[in-house]
């Protein structure tokens, strides 16, 4: 009888504890791809993302395509190119403002090495980290943001690891 009563206060405990994590869990309702009014976003855990341009809802358009954005995260380990990870932010146009950041992680979750690019009126950049220590079951990220005037910014974040 004692153990039944300890099971239960156990059981309740738990449920009492567990509900809040258990309820805020993402169930998919939260988009990993979205548009707004000036912004256009993809946080798909991909190493790899191509999107193509929306033109401002004030913009008058015209027949040229629209800008084509992709956006590159690759992870490097080897004894001749040594190990780094590797953000590239290329457009299929002059973008007024292109962006890429790198930032690698170790194991553990703790931030390891981290590089910065960008370029104004320019159709690529990249941006590579060296890690200074070992990267065994390290992640790397890549942020990457497109600005171009007429045109919603496009934001992408990429994921890779070794």
């Amino acid at each position: 009888m004692k153990f039944k009563k300890i099971l239960t206060t156990n059981l309740i405990l738990l449920g009492i504890v567990a509900s809040p994590i258990l309820s805020f869990a993402n169930d998919g309702s939260l988009p990993s791809v979205y548009s707004t009014d000036t912004k256009m976003i993809d946080t798909r855990p991909l190493p790899s993302k191509t999107t193509i341009r929306e033109p401002l809802s004030n913009f008058i358009p015209t027949l040229k395509a629209a800008p084509k954005n992709t956006s590159t995260l690759s992870c490097k380990d080897g004894i001749v190119t040594g190990t780094y990870a590797l953000a590239q932010s290329s457009s299929s146009t002059k973008e007024d403002y292109i962006y890429a950041k790198t930032r690698v992680y170790d194991r553990h979750g703790a931030l390891n090495a981290s590089k910065v690019a960008s370029e104004k009126k320019s159709s690529y950049t990249s941006a590579k980290a060296v890690p200074n220590c070992l990267v065994t079951n390290a992640k790397a990220y890549g942020n990457h943001t497109y600005k171009l005037s007429g045109y919603k910014d496009v934001y992408h974040e990429t994921i890779a690891s070794w």
